[in-house]
């Protein structure tokens, strides 16, 4: 896995624990997007959403909404 995008994904993992997604989530999307890895990041975020419950990511990310 590529370097910066391990550090990301692990931000990620520490948000979530933190109950910290919203606005934190979309500065490391936006880290994500400069790093420009394309379709080699795609495996890495997969493992991520495995490893996450995706209903844990749903229900933080738009439960204020």
């Amino acid at each position: 896995m590529h370097v910066e995008m391990e550090n990301v994904i692990k931000k990620l993992e520490q948000y979530i624990k933190d109950d910290e997604v919203t606005y934190e989530f979309d500065d490391a999307i936006e880290e994500l997007e400069q790093l420009d890895l394309g379709l080699s990041s795609v495996e890495s975020l997969l493992g991520f959403m495995e490893n996450t419950h995706l209903q844990t990511l749903a229900c933080r990310s738009f439960g204020d909404r």
